[in-house]
């Protein structure tokens, strides 16, 4: 955990076990990703939190980690990630609201 490179280590076992739709073996690794990140400016680790959230239907930590997101970098923070990622968001901000 102290290493340097461990956030980048964790994020890349976790998207690929996100590319194998294997969401709760990618969760720690991303938990790991997000608590080594060396910036709280690092929207990614977020992304995918919430994502891996988002598809094991864990909806409330999936919000919360999507907000955080956007909270962070607005719609920029979801560029390069799946178009229903951002829609989820929304959708759960505006049942939220």
């Amino acid at each position: 955990m102290e290493w340097e490179i461990a956030s980048w280590i964790a994020s890349c076992h976790a998207n690929a076990h996100m590319d194998q739709e294997q969401y709760g073996l990618a969760k720690p690794w991303a938990e790991i990703s997000l608590h080594t990140r060396s910036t709280g400016r690092n929207t990614s680790p977020l992304i995918d939190l919430g994502i891996i959230c988002m598809r094991l239907e864990q909806h409330d930590e999936a919000y919360s980690y999507l907000h955080q997101a956007y909270e962070l970098g607005q719609e920029r923070a979801f560029q390069g990630n799946p178009k229903d990622v951002l829609s989820y968001y929304k959708e759960e901000r505006a049942k939220r609201k």
